[in-house]
């Protein structure tokens, strides 16, 4: 007999060159909306998908699914 945890389906995704495990796919606004990123936040951070930018209109389409690479670039202003 398997248990739960075999049969639960897990979605390893990295980001920021760290790995995480989530329960479940996830559109990426909602999940960042789980780590309480704030608006501001995302609208100073440059997203990339797989090696591919993505636009703030998309990440309410964006999956995060089995193998996603995520980089999450923060732009800083200065001189």
């Amino acid at each position: 007999m398997k248990s739960n945890f075999e049969n639960k389906k897990y979605v390893s995704v990295l980001i920021n060159g760290e790995l995480y495990i989530l329960n479940y796919e996830v559109v990426l606004d909602k999940y960042l909306s789980f780590l309480k990123i704030s608006e501001s936040e995302i609208a100073s951070n440059i997203f990339e998908c797989n090696n591919k930018i993505i636009l703030k209109a998309e990440l309410n389409k964006l999956k995060l699914s089995n193998f996603t690479k995520l980089e999450l670039v923060q732009v800083v202003g200065g001189g």
